[in-house]
């Protein structure tokens, strides 16, 4: 089993708590343990606030999610310049900075934190985390197998 779908969203602030929530409920309605959706919440509204604030142009942004039996993926992808390997975000910030933890905060929550630039055309976060399911969820009154790895 795979659901996959794709959000188009304006580069708005009001889209972040928008794109959490509807992914958030998308996970509790087939029985994703509270913590671990909470964790995905948390890295889904840091990649989705670093494309508001670095992404240089571009009016929309899109936000991939999905998951199977073992793990849940996201992909935000926004249409600004790319992602430059040295590029200072993607640095890690100090212990006491106001800002800039954002990336490093998504890969402690995450079991796999991925950054793909586009080439001029635009860059994408890709964040996947092992999912636990609750008792008595769909995935398990279905007999699926619920721990192959992160391939």
């Amino acid at each position: 089993m795979q659901v996959a779908f794709q959000l188009s969203l304006p580069r708005d602030e009001a889209s972040v708590p928008l794109t959490r929530r509807l992914i958030s409920q998308a996970l509790e309605v087939v029985g994703v343990e509270a913590d671990t959706i909470s964790d995905m919440e948390i890295a889904l509204s840091e990649a989705c606030a670093n494309v508001l604030r670095h992404a240089n142009f571009g009016d929309a942004y899109q936000v991939r999610a999905g998951f199977d039996e073992s793990r849940a993926f996201l992909e935000v992808i926004d249409e600004g310049e790319g992602l430059a390997p040295d590029r200072p975000e993607l640095a890690k910030a100090a212990d006491d900075a106001e800002s800039g933890r954002g990336i490093a905060l998504m890969r402690a929550l995450m079991d796999d934190v991925r950054f793909e630039s586009r080439s001029g055309d635009g860059s994408s976060v890709i964040l996947e985390k092992r999912l636990q399911w609750r008792p008595g969820s769909p995935v398990d009154r279905m007999n699926l197998p619920t721990t192959s790895p992160i391939s």
